[in-house]
């Protein structure tokens, strides 16, 4: 009994799923959840912004993300 623990642990590292995912991307239109960053304004001296856009949104619903 006391190797059953290793014996399930081993056989559930061996266990092998594979990834299936497609050769060519898919480029879809945002889904409506999504809002759209605006462009920050440029500086005074006209400089732009040192950094343009850094936005990550993530739809959390029901639980799941």
């Amino acid at each position: 009994m006391r190797h059953f623990g290793w014996l399930a642990a081993s056989a559930a590292m061996t266990v092998v799923a594979p990834a299936f995912a497609g050769e060519v991307p898919l480029y879809q239109p945002a889904p409506g959840w999504i809002d759209k960053a605006a462009m920050p304004k440029l500086a005074a001296d006209g400089d732009p912004p040192s950094m343009m856009i850094l936005d990550s949104q993530q739809r959390v619903e029901k639980g799941q993300l």
